[in-house]
């Protein structure tokens, strides 16, 4: 029975969609961070060309589709929150000014995307990361034990105070 949101005839253009997404996506960066200088060209190359291998690999094709509606949802909670801000009285100019202002906001924002990227890497490649449904060994296992090592966290606890030290003593207020 036909129906109004019958959507299976969207889901065969899906490689056509993520190849749009990531051209589009890598030539406005390439764009941005003048990578190439003032080439168009080589931008646009590369970017096809990324687009050409998102579009023709499957599991590529699934990290992004997994990823991009969570990142989507993500930030539309964020406009919501920001919304619910200025229902309590603060300007524009204000949540501009404080999220300037302040780089942990940026920071946290980049931190939780980097997250979504992971579980999406996750779900599309089990056992990539964390521990695989088969054993405990492979590359994800590996790398948890080194960077979950005692020693190595003691040294990143020891950098991370080090830094805020240089910070202070560096630049007294």
């Amino acid at each position: 029975m036909a129906t109004l949101l019958d959507l299976g005839l969207l889901e065969g253009l899906t490689p056509i969609f993520v190849g749009l997404f990531v051209f589009i996506i890598l030539y406005a960066i390439f764009q941005k961070l003048k990578i190439f200088g003032e080439s168009a060209g080589a931008g646009a190359l590369i970017a096809a060309i990324f687009a050409l291998l998102f579009t023709i690999v499957a599991d590529l094709r699934e990290l992004i589709t997994f990823f991009v509606p969570w990142v989507a949802v993500f930030f539309v909670l964020l406009i919501v929150i920001l919304m619910a801000v200025m229902l309590l009285g603060f300007t524009q100019k204000e949540i501009i000014g404080y999220l300037t202002d302040n780089p942990g906001v940026t920071t946290a924002i980049v931190i939780i995307v980097i997250i979504i990227f992971f579980i999406a890497l996750n779900q599309v490649f089990p056992g990539s990361i964390g521990y695989p449904s088969g054993g405990k060994t492979g590359l994800g296992v590996d790398v948890r034990r080194i960077i979950f090592h005692p020693r190595v966290l003691g040294v990143i606890l020891v950098l991370v105070i080090t830094s805020f030290v240089v910070k202070y003593i560096g630049y007294p207020r």
